[in-house]
């Protein structure tokens, strides 16, 4: 009797083992499956969201009568002042360079040399910063004639604008490869533009006639003046502002030239 006890017990015990073992494998394995899913699930979530990583500009240029604009993975874009602690500029006075110096804005821009005394410059002012190599090229600015008011006149007919000459700003600038290129623009702001286009346009002279490279339709004046004309590795630009003076702020345009074709890689505005 008492071995039949003994045995009972031993297929109870079994039986438990048996049953514990089961109850392991399907639940322990799934509880190890599903954190391996979440793991997966985590991991995937981690890899679908990475933690964004702000680009660092490579290339960093101001124009003194205007603001900063930089390049980095991006593209081109306006600066912001915090971009420039630390960092000194090539500082170009008319296509010149002068030396390598801080620069700082507080109300205006403004240059400082090692000893933090302020260097006072006149003329166009330009600063660059980067490790690319580059190269500035020198233009000039040249006065307008009766010629080059012609030149305008058949342009605005041509693209049906009906201002007239004596309410538009016409600069004309000559490249270092003979290349003609002119800033038109509306001087009347919208209050007293009557039947005047406010506008904005560049034009490069091809066969003795103006060809638009730009064009900008707004309501504030802001007429473009050539501040630079760069090659940063291998890429040639050419940077444009203009002031708004109803805004307080500046417009900004750089120009990619390819041989004889003219692109709009930035085109925006800059202010505090």
């Amino acid at each position: 009797m008492e071995k039949k006890y003994i045995k009972l017990g031993i297929i109870i015990i079994v039986i438990l083992l048996i049953y514990g073992l089961i109850m392991y494998l399907a639940f322990g394995g799934q509880k190890k499956n599903n954190s391996s899913n979440n793991n997966n699930s985590q991991n995937n979530t981690s890899n679908n969201n990475p933690q964004e990583k702000k680009s660092i500009p490579s290339i960093y240029i101001v124009s003194f009568d205007s603001g900063l604009i930089v390049n980095d993975d991006d593209g081109w874009s306006i600066g912001t002042l915090d971009l420039l602690v630390d960092k000194k500029l090539n500082i170009y006075n008319d296509n010149k360079l002068i030396g390598n110096y801080n620069t700082v804005y507080s109300d205006s821009w403004r240059i400082y040399d090692e000893n933090n005394k302020r260097i006072n410059l006149e003329g166009n002012k330009v600063g660059i910063y980067t490790n690319s190599s580059y190269s500035v090229k020198d233009f000039e600015t040249n006065e307008i004639d009766d010629n080059d008011k012609e030149l305008v006149a058949s342009y605005l007919q041509e693209n049906n604008i009906n201002n007239s000459l004596e309410d538009l700003n016409i600069l004309k600038y000559t490249l270092d490869n003979k290349e003609v290129i002119y800033s038109i623009g509306t001087m009347v702001s919208l209050d007293d533009a009557r039947d005047n286009v406010i506008f904005s346009s560049l034009c490069v002279l091809k066969n003795n006639k103006l060809e638009k490279i730009y064009y900008y339709e707004d309501g504030y004046n802001a007429y473009l003046e050539l501040k630079a004309n760069i090659t940063i590795a291998g890429n040639e630009y050419l940077l444009f502002s203009g002031s708004y003076p109803a805004m307080s702020g500046y417009k900004m345009l750089l120009i990619e030239k390819d041989n004889a074709k003219y692109t709009s890689v930035l085109d925006d505005s800059w202010s505090l």
